[in-house]
C-alpha cells in the first residue's frame, strides 16, 4: 500500500510536561489509522501537530512525500489533509440544507463567501452546490 501520511518523532513539551514526545506512525491508502489513549494520554495535542494548530518542537510530518510539519492549515489542506472535530454546533432552526450550506461557505473565494446567496444564481454558488449534492445523496427533504 501507498503511505499517504508519515509522523516520525513528533514532540512537543509545555513547560516541563512532555505532552507528545517522539511518536510516530505511517498512515496508509484505504487502511483505517487509529490513535487511542486515556483522557490526558496527548491524543489531541498530537492532532493539534498533525494539523499545523501548533507547531512541533521536534519531528516531522510527511502527507504524500511533502514535508508540511509546521505549516498553517491552508497549506495542510492544499497537501490534502483536512480536519473535523467532534463537537458539532447546528442551527436547530434552519433547515438540513441551510446548515450544508453554512458549512460549505468555506469553500468560496471570501470576497463572495459575504454576498447575499441572492448576488449568484442559487445552482451557481459552490456553497449551493454542495448542500444541495450532500442534502441528494442523504435524501435530505430540506
Amino acid at each position: 500500500m501507498t503511505d499517504i501520511m508519515h509522523v516520525e518523532g513528533l514532540c512537543i513539551a509545555f513547560g516541563g510536561l512532555k505532552a507528545v514526545d517522539g511518536v510516530s506512525f505511517t498512515a496508509e491508502r484505504n487502511k483505517i489509522t487509529t490513535v487511542i489513549g486515556p483522557n490526558g494520554a496527548g491524543k489531541t495535542t498530537l492532532f493539534n501537530l498533525i494539523s499545523g494548530a501548533l507547531k512541533p518542537s521536534g519531528g516531522r510530518v510527511i502527507i504524500k512525500g511533502k514535508d508540511v510539519t509546521g505549516k498553517g492549515p491552508a497549506a495542510l489542506q492544499e497537501a490534502g489533509l483536512a480536519r473535523s472535530f467532534q463537537i458539532t454546533n447546528l442551527f436547530f432552526e434552519m433547515t438540513v440544507r441551510e446548515n450544508l450550506r453554512l458549512a460549505a461557505q468555506r469553500l468560496e473565494p471570501v470576497r463572495q463567501a459575504l454576498l447575499p446567496l441572492s448576488v449568484w444564481s442559487r445552482s451557481g454558488r459552490p456553497c449551493c452546490l454542495c448542500a444541495d449534492t450532500v442534502a441528494r445523496r442523504t435524501r435530505s427533504p430540506h
